[in-house]
């Protein structure tokens, strides 16, 4: 994992180890990382080490955080992430599925249709 200059990042040789770890893995499919911890050890910095690092290998990153204000929003983080990108893979995606993730992040709506997006049938 290349840490650049704007990733500054000091004493955490073992966990950066294991994002290098995480990243390289990331060639054979998609995965995904928690980071978590105590206010203020940074978890931040880690979290865009990582980002910085698997988009660097040419890995398409998908990443949102929400504001404390977001948190009572039903797939505010959903929309963040998929949003931008939904017509990128629309058309692998089942009809249902398709419709669903479009209905969940507020690009298309169908009044009559009375179940929730949970179903994706």
């Amino acid at each position: 994992m290349a840490v650049t200059a704007d990733t500054h990042v000091v004493g955490r040789e073992d966990e950066l180890a294991l994002l290098r770890e995480f990243v390289a893995a990331l060639a054979q499919g998609p995965g995904a990382m928690v980071v978590r911890g105590a206010a203020g050890v940074g978890k931040t910095t880690l979290w865009r080490a990582a980002i910085e690092a698997a988009r660097a290998e040419g890995v398409s990153v998908l990443a949102t955080r929400c504001s404390e204000a977001e948190l009572p929003l039903a797939l505010t983080g959903l929309a963040d992430l998929v949003e931008a990108r939904l017509d990128d893979v629309a058309n692998e995606l089942a009809e249902p599925q398709r419709f669903e993730l479009a209905s969940a992040v507020g690009l298309e709506s169908r009044p009559d249709d009375s179940r929730s997006c949970g179903s994706g049938v």
